[in-house]
């Protein structure tokens, strides 16, 4: 009887308007559905599987690239540290030969001091001379004395000059009529300026 008015159904549905009438057995329309559900989950499943596995893929190789590019910038990091350290070696070698003092030119304009000049200190400090001595006068007015001695120690100044030592003057002029001297301090630096 089961079976006869499945027929029926199937007789009129083909006849008529079949839209939406489903012929198969409700145990067979449940495994269907669920076959067709079983197939979409895998049929998803693989494909989120193979987007994984790609993306995993392109992470890889761009981590390679990057991996390789770092290790490239790093090499030409300690390159150009290197070199820097060597600029900077022949930098400090060529501020000591600029500054380094020419002591022999010193003690040569020292040997030709002008007549009546007589040293009797000779300082060295930081990069700088100071010469102190006297000046022996024939004057015996304070100012006149003075400028007679700045006159008189001028051709030294000038030949310090000359002799690449900067910054060259007269500290001070103190004059001693009782001693008949002017008393003088001169300094200047050794070096570059």
């Amino acid at each position: 009887e089961k079976d006869s008015q499945s027929l029926t159904l199937a007789i009129g549905a083909s006849l008529g308007d079949a839209k939406g009438v489903n012929l198969f057995p409700v145990a067979l329309r449940d495994v269907n559905k669920r076959f067709i559900e079983r197939i979409s989950i895998s049929i998803v499943g693989i494909v989120l599987l193979i987007i994984s596995i790609l993306f995993y893929f392109k992470l890889s190789t761009e981590l390679t690239i990057a991996s390789r590019q770092l290790n490239t910038t790093k090499g030409e990091y300690n390159s150009l540290v290197a070199q820097l350290q060597d600029l900077k070696n022949t930098l400090i070698i060529e501020k000591l030969v600029n500054n380094r003092w020419d002591m022999g030119s010193l003690f040569k304009q020292l040997t030709y001091l002008p007549d009546k000049v007589y040293l009797t200190h000779l300082n060295f400090g930081d990069g700088s001379v100071s010469l102190s001595g006297f000046v022996a006068i024939e004057e015996t007015d304070d100012k006149n004395a003075e400028k007679e001695a700045r006159k008189i120690l001028s051709p030294l100044i000038e030949s310090l000059k000359k002799n690449s030592f900067h910054n060259v003057r007269i500290e001070s002029v103190k004059s001693n009529l009782d001693k008949r001297v002017v008393e003088f301090t001169i300094k200047f630096q050794l070096g570059s300026q």
